[in-house]
């Protein structure tokens, strides 16, 4: 993968991913380097790390990324994750990482396709709009030069591919790829067709009538970024669609390629609707926070994003939050909690360790303080806990903690403590502005291991920056300012660690 990966031996699929240990950890770093050394060119960059998860060595290899365009071949032959297994990479899968080879994308002229084939409906609505957006425009009483201006058509005449996927009668018959498959469990497969707009509320109603758990305006805003950022290049001529796949587990949302801009397409899209008069593209993209905020009050494990190179996808969990035994105590000892209060009683039966202090500094960060404030009083006043010696505790009937409870306490302490780690560094980062390694051990205490963990996954996910180069000492790391639609602020190693930790197994 493009951006990395982890590889973690010493868990046991076979029992649920159970952590059993290596017998001989160096011993499999050893063979490990020398295998990737000799079968693998290029090898890619490996860093190992050992875990102590209740006194069996877990070996965790991280693999660094690389750009998009390069790929390693494992005894001179190049492969790919495909489908839960390995697959030789294609000639369409070599286009795709290298993308364009002289072509325009979203600009590039439809050969032989003229205005014929675009609705007229969705023209005259368009080029309506955009008079009325733009005084530039309103001057222009060409339909056609005004088309040329937008991008829709080129100076001679022939529909641009951004053209035909916008306001197309029948797109698919140009590209059959511009359509999107439907995968739904125990329904079968549908390929929609239509221009973008149509894709688009198609694509909507079917996660609506199969998935209604989910946030409607997080589905919507990814369904629109796979349908406007989506490769119009190779992936064209390899037949690669869209894909939206829905099963009891989760709702995955398949983009080929790797989201190019496609600012031609964007701009007309910002002139669409659907029928229901939401616009296609320009509404403002839901913040991180709000996405997590969304997910967690819908009883939701949070969203991830997968790019595999090929394409980009996101995933949908449809897994609750909660067990259902924990799901079912909370009704057992009041009806009426929020989705806040409900966490809070769940973590502290499952034994952490709560304060004002804690909850204060951003255990909810997608709430403010007041919120978190209301939940806490709303609980002491319902006699669900209290406070002792700075310490919330459970109280009454809630106290009554089960055995599973207790064992999963140091899981759920180790898992918080690499979430607080995070929010320390970025905090100095924050406030520093940029930062060497010494100067954020100096203002954060954690030790130089702990920073460098953290700047490695901040960096991963595009979330900072480097200046300088490894092992240099005035190396320095800033933060990248603006907030992103999906956190993919979590590594790899994170994700599976917190994996390890579960004792479950982790999705591709």
């Amino acid at each position: 993968m493009p951006a990395g990966g982890a590889i973690v031996l010493g868990v046991d699929p076979e029992q649920d991913f159970a952590v059993v240990g290596l017998p001989a950890p160096a011993q499999a770093q050893l063979e490990i380097s020398q295998l990737v050394q000799d079968a693998i060119a290029p090898a890619p960059e490996l860093t190992f790390d050992f875990v102590d998860v209740d006194s069996h060595i877990v070996l965790i290899i991280d693999v660094a990324g690389r750009r998009g365009d390069e790929f390693s071949t494992y005894e001179g032959v190049a492969y790919l994750r495909r489908g839960g297994a390995n697959a030789e990479l294609t000639p369409d899968d070599v286009a795709l990482l290298q993308p364009g080879q002289g072509r325009r994308g979203d600009f590039e002229p439809v050969l032989g396709v003229g205005t014929a084939q675009l609705s007229g409906g969705a023209v005259e609505k368009v080029v309506d709009k955009a008079r009325a957006a733009k005084k530039h425009f309103a001057a222009i009483d060409d339909d056609a030069a005004l088309l040329e201006l937008l991008g829709v058509v080129s100076k001679d005449g022939e529909v641009r591919v951004a053209g035909l996927y916008a306001l197309g009668a029948y797109p698919q018959s140009i590209f059959e790829a511009l359509g999107v498959i439907l995968r739904i469990e125990g329904v079968g497969d549908e390929v929609v067709t239509g221009a973008l707009p149509e894709l688009l509320e198609r694509a909507e109603r079917a996660v609506a009538d199969h998935a209604p758990q989910l946030p409607a305006e997080t589905v919507r805003t990814v369904l629109a970024d796979a349908l406007l950022h989506r490769d119009l290049t190779a992936s064209l001529d390899a037949g690669r669609q869209v894909e939206v796949e829905i099963t009891g587990r989760a709702v995955t949302v398949t983009s080929p390629g790797r989201m190019p801009a496609n600012e031609r397409l964007r701009r007309i899209a910002a002139l669409l609707e659907t029928s229901d008069g939401r616009p296609v593209f320009g509404f403002a993209p839901l913040a991180q926070l709000a996405t997590r905020r969304a997910f967690f009050e819908h009883g939701l494990r949070e969203p991830r994003t997968i790019d595999a190179a090929v394409a980009t996808t996101v995933v949908f969990p449809l897994t609750p939050r909660l067990s259902e035994a924990e799901s079912q105590w909370l009704t057992s000892i009041s009806g009426l909690l929020t989705p806040l209060q409900g966490d809070i009683l769940v973590r502290l039966r499952g034994g952490e360790e709560l304060t004002p202090e804690a909850l204060a500094a951003g255990e909810y960060p997608w709430y403010d303080g007041e919120k978190v404030s209301e939940a806490i009083a709303g609980l002491e006043h319902s006699g669900l806990l209290y406070r002792y010696n700075g310490i919330y505790k459970l109280k009454g009937q809630a106290a009554e903690q089960p055995e599973s409870a207790r064992s999963g306490t140091r899981r759920r302490r180790r898992r918080r403590r690499r979430k607080n780690n995070r929010e320390v560094v970025v905090g100095a980062l924050e406030k520093l502005g940029t930062a060497t390694v010494s100067e954020l051990e100096s203002e954060t205490k954690l030790s130089k291991t702990q920073i460098r963990y953290v700047l490695n996954t901040l960096i991963e996910a595009s979330s900072a920056t480097m200046e300088g180069g490894r092992g240099q000492r005035r190396t320095t790391y800033t933060l990248v300012e603006g907030d992103k639609p999906l956190d993919r602020g979590v590594s790899a190693v994170d994700e599976v660690v917190g994996a390890v930790d579960e004792g479950r197994g982790v999705g591709e």
